[in-house]
């Protein structure tokens, strides 16, 4: 629909989610994921070399945090894909 900033018209509104809503967003091109993200410190191949890492079994989460300079969190959203689904 309406992807003009400050439009307020009722008819250009559309029922969703915040989900919905973010997901809409980034296939429009309006908001960017990933390494596209201005805010990212990764890029899809540390996103690719952590999760890889991580299977192995030999590494936990603060110490891929620790190696990637991330929170212990985010490896974790990233190796079960909560974040970075659309790295495969």
């Amino acid at each position: 629909m309406c992807d003009t900033k400050d439009c307020v018209n009722p008819d250009h509104l559309f029922t969703g989610t915040q989900t919905d809503n973010m997901q809409d967003a980034v296939k429009k091109g309006i908001m960017h994921c990933g390494e596209r993200s201005g805010n990212s410190k990764l890029k899809e191949s540390d996103v690719i070399k952590i999760r890889s890492l991580y299977k192995t079994g030999k590494y936990f989460y603060r110490e891929l945090a620790k190696m990637y300079k991330v929170n212990p969190s985010n490896v974790a959203m990233i190796c079960n894909r909560k974040t970075w689904r659309h790295v495969l």
